[in-house]
Protein backbone atom coordinates (compact mmCIF):
# COMPACT_ATOMS: atom_id res chain seq x y z
CA UNK A 1 0.00 0.00 0.00
CA UNK A 2 1.24 3.31 -0.74
CA UNK A 3 0.80 6.17 1.70
CA UNK A 4 0.20 9.57 0.06
CA UNK A 5 1.59 12.62 1.45
CA UNK A 6 -1.12 14.94 -0.19
CA UNK A 7 -3.28 15.26 -3.51
CA UNK A 8 -4.60 17.65 -6.25
CA UNK A 9 -7.92 17.56 -7.62
CA UNK A 10 -8.22 19.93 -10.53
CA UNK A 11 -10.58 20.53 -13.68
CA UNK A 12 -8.97 23.04 -16.05
CA UNK A 13 -12.28 23.36 -17.99
CA UNK A 14 -10.19 21.47 -20.38
CA UNK A 15 -8.21 18.14 -18.67
CA UNK A 16 -9.66 16.82 -15.67
CA UNK A 17 -6.56 16.09 -13.68
CA UNK A 18 -6.37 14.14 -10.49
CA UNK A 19 -2.77 13.73 -8.82
CA UNK A 20 -1.66 11.66 -5.75
CA UNK A 21 1.81 12.43 -4.13
CA UNK A 22 3.05 8.87 -3.23
CA UNK A 23 5.74 8.90 -0.26
CA UNK A 24 9.20 7.05 -0.99
CA UNK A 25 10.96 5.48 1.48
CA UNK A 26 13.68 7.88 0.48
CA UNK A 27 11.41 10.79 1.42
CA UNK A 28 11.26 11.66 -2.18
CA UNK A 29 8.00 12.08 -3.53
CA UNK A 30 6.18 9.90 -7.02
CA UNK A 31 3.44 11.09 -8.38
CA UNK A 32 0.58 8.89 -9.26
CA UNK A 33 -1.73 11.09 -12.06
CA UNK A 34 -4.97 10.23 -13.85
CA UNK A 35 -5.88 12.73 -16.56
CA UNK A 36 -8.69 12.79 -18.58
CA UNK A 37 -9.56 15.60 -21.67
CA UNK A 38 -12.94 15.10 -22.83
CA UNK A 39 -12.84 17.90 -24.87
CA UNK A 40 -10.84 16.52 -27.76
CA UNK A 41 -11.25 12.50 -26.88
CA UNK A 42 -13.90 12.60 -30.31
CA UNK A 43 -10.63 13.59 -32.14
CA UNK A 44 -9.35 9.74 -31.12
CA UNK A 45 -9.99 7.32 -33.75
CA UNK A 46 -9.47 4.36 -31.23
CA UNK A 47 -11.71 4.22 -28.82
CA UNK A 48 -9.80 2.42 -26.43
CA UNK A 49 -7.82 5.70 -26.18
CA UNK A 50 -10.96 7.52 -24.69
CA UNK A 51 -11.38 7.42 -20.95
CA UNK A 52 -9.08 8.18 -17.97
CA UNK A 53 -5.36 7.34 -18.49
CA UNK A 54 -3.03 6.89 -15.80
CA UNK A 55 0.47 7.51 -15.70
CA UNK A 56 3.19 6.82 -12.36
CA UNK A 57 6.53 9.11 -12.31
CA UNK A 58 9.31 7.70 -13.91
CA UNK A 59 7.58 4.95 -15.68
CA UNK A 60 6.94 4.86 -19.47
CA UNK A 61 4.22 2.42 -21.63
CA UNK A 62 4.31 2.98 -25.31
CA UNK A 63 0.59 2.95 -25.09
CA UNK A 64 -1.51 4.33 -22.90
CA UNK A 65 -3.07 2.68 -19.20
CA UNK A 66 -6.35 3.28 -19.03
CA UNK A 67 -8.31 3.10 -16.03
CA UNK A 68 -10.78 0.99 -15.70
CA UNK A 69 -11.73 0.69 -11.76
CA UNK A 70 -11.13 3.15 -8.87
CA UNK A 71 -12.57 2.14 -5.48
CA UNK A 72 -12.87 4.46 -2.49
CA UNK A 73 -13.68 2.91 1.19
CA UNK A 74 -12.71 5.06 4.04
CA UNK A 75 -9.01 6.70 3.27
CA UNK A 76 -8.32 3.69 0.92
CA UNK A 77 -8.19 3.84 -2.69
CA UNK A 78 -7.87 1.43 -5.15
CA UNK A 79 -7.21 1.93 -8.28
CA UNK A 80 -7.04 -0.67 -10.97
CA UNK A 81 -5.99 -0.19 -14.77
CA UNK A 82 -5.01 -2.54 -17.71
CA UNK A 83 -1.75 -3.21 -16.79
CA UNK A 84 -1.41 -2.81 -12.88
CA UNK A 85 -3.41 -2.03 -9.47
CA UNK A 86 -2.22 0.92 -6.99
CA UNK A 87 -3.50 1.20 -3.34
CA UNK A 88 -3.35 4.53 -2.18
CA UNK A 89 -3.92 4.99 1.83
CA UNK A 90 -4.66 8.52 2.20
CA UNK A 91 -4.77 8.56 5.99
CA UNK A 92 -2.70 11.65 5.84
CA UNK A 93 -5.05 13.78 3.04
CA UNK A 94 -7.73 15.93 5.11
CA UNK A 95 -11.49 15.39 4.18
CA UNK A 96 -12.01 18.16 1.86
CA UNK A 97 -9.08 16.88 -0.14
CA UNK A 98 -11.10 13.62 -0.56
CA UNK A 99 -14.46 15.25 -1.05
CA UNK A 100 -12.93 16.96 -4.24
CA UNK A 101 -11.38 13.99 -5.31
CA UNK A 102 -14.72 12.48 -5.26
CA UNK A 103 -16.56 15.06 -7.13
CA UNK A 104 -13.46 14.83 -9.88
CA UNK A 105 -13.87 11.36 -10.11
CA UNK A 106 -17.86 11.75 -10.75
CA UNK A 107 -17.02 14.20 -13.52
CA UNK A 108 -14.27 11.92 -15.09
CA UNK A 109 -16.47 9.13 -15.50
CA UNK A 110 -19.51 10.88 -17.23
CA UNK A 111 -19.47 8.15 -20.01
CA UNK A 112 -19.26 5.33 -17.32
CA UNK A 113 -15.90 4.62 -19.00
CA UNK A 114 -14.56 2.71 -15.87
CA UNK A 115 -16.62 1.31 -12.75
CA UNK A 116 -16.70 3.30 -9.46
CA UNK A 117 -16.90 2.41 -5.96
CA UNK A 118 -17.12 4.46 -3.12
CA UNK A 119 -18.25 3.70 -0.06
Amino acid sequence: MEQVSFMSAEDTGIDLILSFALAIDDGDIRSLILMRTPKYEPLLLEESERGVTVSLEGEFHENPTMLKTLKVLNKLVTIETDRCVYRLDLHRVDHEDIRAMEELIAKMNFDHAFHVEVA
